[in-house]
Formats: structure tokens, sequence, C-alpha cells
């Protein structure tokens, strides 16, 4: 069978768009075999059809197109890649109510909320609008003016709209004061006289001048749960607010500190859970211990560069308190200075601060990054405690301790180095930090004390320094991942349960001899460095 016949009675398949004509192959007897043979060209194919059919669809109709279909070839029917539009496009329907600013039609202001667009599924903007949220509310600024009477009233102008108001406000009447100097002739305000709560008594304008006297201090608690008091004005005669002189002013919203005073007294503004902001000015000099204890509402401080410290409990409690910044003349932060501030998100320590006193940012559970400056000598007790979010610390180069619970309780903590200027490491400091898996340990550590890495459980290896003598009660209990340790020959007392609950560790490598290794003084408790394999002489890979 090798002839190869182009007659009909061999043509096995006829020719298409894309494929020749086949043929059996013959024999000369005239016999067809079952093999065959290509012959002639494939017909191509004629893109010529429009059919506005599934099968021929390309893309359907839109918001701004129409539908489109291939043309498809007028022999076969296969899609060709040119297309044709067909049909209209869907009507808009500007049904939504999206409310980001590409659909802003008017911004809100004192009086009117915000108006935006309807828009469409597609994105297009339409011409009817809606409201949404709430106006702004006026931003009343008062000045202050005392009519021939004695009567003090205010004309507030708003800073948006430039709307203004006239209004009668509390006279001096009902405050007390009392002589500090006939010499200089100053006075203090050592109080309101009246006894009541009085819805009335919303606003203060606090003098200049009393009886020919010079108002230069508000006194201790004088204005003390003062619980409708919403503004004060204090003048800028004044140089010093006493202890508790706004303590429980639940109502007050917004104080503005003159220039003029130099000191804020021992919590002058306790629990004033309406106030939101302060600002501090350069002026002042000292701020007393708990000045702004619980003020729940305060989201915003600004303090000036004439303050020092941060005293004691100066912002404990303040839950709002969502960024601060500390200037460069801040030299100390107090004991609790942060406490349980659960919306700082970050903070900036100066480089003149020398230390972070006890629990000063204890519970700040938004705090995802500190960088402690090399200015600092000591990080006090429980410092960072509970800060759950803390994922990076850096610790600066002076610091000689850290102190017991320093960051006990960051779980999101996931790497440490500590420098060599570390003499100590104190109890429970990393105790329950559960993602830390990498930790460095400077050459300047003497003890590694007691709980300091209990709980650990993400630490795989760590390698002691040379400096070290003493390994703490518990200091690596409850590590299951740690699967390896480095322990130099100066350690000389490994404490109590030191390792227990550590079920990865199978490999000691100790830089000394096993005759050192016998010498250490090692609580019984420890039950799992008996099961491990101990590298004597481990000189380093």
């Amino acid at each position: 069978f090798d002839k190869q016949v182009v007659d009909d009675i061999y043509k096995a398949t006829d020719a298409d768009c894309e494929h020749s004509a086949t043929y059996y192959y013959s024999c000369s007897c005239g016999d067809r075999s079952s093999e065959t043979f290509e012959y002639g060209n494939p017909f191509g194919h004629r893109y010529s059809a429009i059919l506005a059919t599934s099968e021929h669809l390309c893309s359907e109709a839109d918001h701004h197109n129409k539908a489109t279909f291939y043309y498809s070839c007028s022999r076969c029917g296969k899609n060709g890649t040119e297309t044709f539009e067909y049909g209209e496009s869907v009507p808009h329907s500007f049904d939504q109510q999206v409310v980001t600013d590409e659909y802003k039609a008017s911004n809100a202001d004192c009086e009117h909320v915000a108006t935006y667009y309807y828009s469409c599924s597609c994105g297009d903007i339409g011409i009817e609008t809606f409201e949404y949220g709430a106006p702004l509310g006026h931003d009343w600024h008062y000045e202050y003016f005392q009519t021939s009477e004695g009567e003090y009233y205010q004309i507030g102008t708003c800073f948006r709209c430039d709307e203004k108001e006239k209004s009668t406000i509390q006279s001096v009447n009902n405050l007390s004061f009392a002589v500090i100097s006939e010499e200089e002739k100053t006075c203090i305000v050592t109080g309101y006289k009246k006894f009541y709560y009085d819805e009335r008594d919303n606003y203060i304008c606090i003098p200049k001048m009393w009886n020919d006297y010079k108002v230069t201090s508000i006194g201790e608690s004088a204005f003390y749960y003062r619980r409708s008091l919403s503004s004060i004005v204090i003048p800028d005669s004044v140089t010093s607010i006493g202890e508790y002189a706004f303590e429980w002013c639940d109502s007050l919203s917004s104080i503005v500190i003159p220039d003029s005073v130099t000191s804020i007294g021992k919590c002058a503004f306790e629990c004033c859970s309406s106030l939101s902001s302060i600002v501090i000015p350069d002026s002042v000099t000292s701020i007393g211990e708990s000045a702004f204890w619980y003020c729940s509402s305060l989201s915003s401080v600004t303090i000036g560069n004439g303050v020092t410290s941060i005293s004691d409990h100066a912002f404990f409690g303040c839950t709002s308190l969502s960024t601060i910044e500390i200037p460069d003349s801040i030299t100390l932060i107090g004991k609790s200075a942060f406490y349980n501030c659960s919306s700082l998100r970050s903070i900036e320590i100066p480089n003149s601060v020398a230390s972070i006193n006890d629990h000063a940012f204890f519970g700040c559970t938004s705090l995802s990054t500190i960088e402690i400056p090399d200015s600092v000598t000591s990080i006090g007790h429980s410092a960072f405690y509970g800060c759950t979010i803390l994922r990076s610390v850096t610790i600066g180069n002076d610091v000689t301790s850290i102190g017991d619970y320093a960051f006990s309780g960051c779980a999101s903590l996931s790497s440490i180095e500590i420098p060599d200027s570390v003499i100590s490491i104190g109890k429970y400091a990393f105790y329950n930090c559960s993602s830390l898996s990498s930790v460095t340990i400077g050459n300047g550590v003497i003890s590694i004390d007691n709980f300091a890495f209990y709980g650990c459980t993400s630490l795989r290896s760590i390698e002691i320094p040379d400096s070290v003598t003493l390994i703490g009660k518990y200091a690596f209990s409850g590590c299951t991942s740690l699967s390896s340790i480095l322990i130099p020959n100066s350690v000389t007392s490994i404490g109590e349960f030191a390792f227990s609950g550590c079920t990865s560790l199978s490999d000691v490598y100790y830089i000394g001899s096993k005759e050192q290794w016998n010498a250490i003084s090692i609580d019984l408790t420890n039950v799992e460095l008996k099961s491990v394999t101990i590298h004597y002489n481990y000189i380093g890979k």
C-alpha cells in the first residue's frame, strides 16, 4: 500500500477550516489501506459571521459599555479574536451611599452635617446627595469683660465660622481670696463660697486683681469637687496652681494654662474626667505627682520645655491618651507616670532621660515599640509590665540594670538585645514573654535572677556570657522550646528548678572541663540537666 491516489473513492476526511483532506494509501491493484496521508490545504477560517449569542460572548454590558461578541467563522462557527458591540449599556442606578472624600459634596461645618453624592455600583457619581455624620459644633474661644456694675460677661468667637455670641458668666463675687503679701500686694484664690451644686456655675473667670491685690496663685483644693464647672479662665498673673486645685471637676473640658504659671501642684487636675487636652507652657518647671491622675478623656498632652521631670503617677489611668511628646528637658520619668495609659500607641523618650522608674508604662496595652536611649541608666520595677503588643524594644548602651518584672507579660516581644552595660537582670524580668525567640545577653551581666525568663515558650537556644556567675531559681523554667544552651565556666551556681519544664532541652555546651562542671552548685531539682548531652570543653563552632 504505497500509492497516493487523490480520488473521492480513497478520501478518508474532507478538508475543513484548520485541516487538510486525508486519503487512504492504496495498492496498485486498487485495494486501499487503513493508513492515510494528507493532501491539499485547509480552507482557513472566514470570521464574518455576526452572531450575538452566549457562545460568542466576549464581555457583558455594564454601565459604561455595550456587550461585546466575537466575530465567528461562517464555516465552522469558531470564535475569532476581533469583536463587535451589540445592544445597550446597563442604566446607572444611583443608590449607593459611599462616605469617602471622592463623593463628598460639602464638608460638615458648625451647624450642618457633611453631604455626599449618591453613587452607582460602578463608581460613577450622581447628582442627588445624602447627609452623613454630625455637625462639628462651634469652637468657641472667649474674651472676658466686666461691666461698670461688676458683672462679668464673655464674648465668644467661633474659630471655624467667626460667629459671635455674648453671655453672662459667673462673677467673682462667689470667689474667696486671701492676702499672701501686704508688701508685694499679692493674693491667692482660696476657694468658692457656694457649698452646694449649682448648674449655673459652669464658667468662672478669675480676675487679675482683687481689691488692689494681684492674684498670683490658685490655692489648695480651691475648686475641689465643683462638678458643674466646665470652663475657667486663669489670668496671666497666676504663677502657681495649688495641690488638688481642680480635683474632681469632672465637667471641666478645657482649660488654658497661661505662660506665667511655673508650677502645677500635686493632684491639681485629678479625676477631671472630661478634660480632653492640655498644653503645659514652657514656663512650667514642675508638675506635681498625680497631677492628671485618671483624666480618662485626656487624649492630647503637650509638655513645655521648662519641665524637667514627669512626676510619679502624673498621667496615671489616662486611658484615652494616645500620643505624647516628651521634651529634651525631661531627665526623669517617675513611678507609674503613664500607668494603664491603654491607648498610648507610641512615645519617644529623649536622650536627656536618665531613669525610667517603677511601673512607668505598666499596662500600656497599645504600645508596640519603644526605644530606650543611651542616656537611661536604669529600667525600673515593672516599667513595661503587661505591654501585651510590645513587639520591639531597643535598650540603650548605658543601662546598668533591668528591674524586676520590667518586661513581664510582654507576650508579643520576639527578640531582645541586652547590652554589655547591664549588670543584672531582675526577677521575673521577661516572665511569660511567650513570643520571645531570640535573646542576646551582654558581657556585663553577672546574674540572671529568679524567674527571669520563666515561661518564654518560644525561646529555642541561648548563650550565657562568661561574666555570669549565677543562674537563679526558675530562671528558664517552662521554656518548652529551649533545646540548647551555652553555659560558661564562670557560672558557680544554678538555682532551684532553673530549667524545670524545659522539655525540649537536649544539649548543654559547657565552656569548661567535666571536673569544673561537677564543681558547680547545681540544685538537685534540675533533673532536666541529668538527661541532656553535656559537651565539655566547648570552644564554639
